[in-house]
């Protein structure tokens, strides 16, 4: 596993320069692996940054915080999520203030509507007792108007009475006059 140590005899022309050519070629693949193992720790490292970073605010969004951002840049195969999550972010936050901005709405609505229900209400049993009022006064003009029609049939009776004794007395007086 000793990488660091230069191969001797890789320029001789032997067997012993092909056999330490063969070895310089494992230990540039060696080399090569540690490299892109280093490389690939180091892509954990960032992801596990990244992962750890988006589960922090997106447990804050969970728990009702709106307002948090990522702001410290990701590497860069990864910014594109953190401008996704910060935009996604932005369009939920104006959607809430439209939700909020409609149940005020609606909520001022319904406010008015019992409002003008109440005024409603209370126009109507104005209305009714005005009704009941009115239905009183016609009660007591019908008993007026049926005791002036009992008068008049009286007054008609009395004058046909009337009538007839000035015949009955016109008749009389007649036959004294003869």
């Amino acid at each position: 596993g000793e990488t660091q140590s230069d191969v001797p005899a890789t320029d001789v022309k032997s067997e012993i320069g092909g056999m330490a050519q063969t070895v310089e070629v494992f230990r540039q693949s060696l080399l090569k692996q540690n490299e892109m193992e280093r490389s690939q720790a180091a892509r954990d490292e960032h992801r596990r940054g990244v992962v750890k970073t988006l589960s922090q605010h997106l447990s804050d969004l969970s728990n009702g915080d709106l307002t948090v951002q990522i702001n410290e840049p990701f590497p860069e195969d990864y910014e594109q999520l953190r401008q996704d999550f910060n935009q996604t972010l932005e369009t939920l936050n104006g959607t809430v203030v439209q939700v909020i901005a409609a149940s005020e709405s609606i909520s001022n609505g319904a406010s008015e509507i019992t409002q003008s229900s109440g005024d409603l209400s209370h126009r109507t049993e104005s209305q009714a007792a005005t009704l009941e009022e009115t239905a009183a006064a016609l009660e007591q003009m019908t008993v007026s108007v049926q005791s002036a029609a009992e008068g008049a049939q009286t007054v008609e009776s009395v004058t046909q009475d009337a009538r007839t004794e000035a015949r009955d007395s016109g008749s009389i007086v007649e036959s004294a006059v003869e």
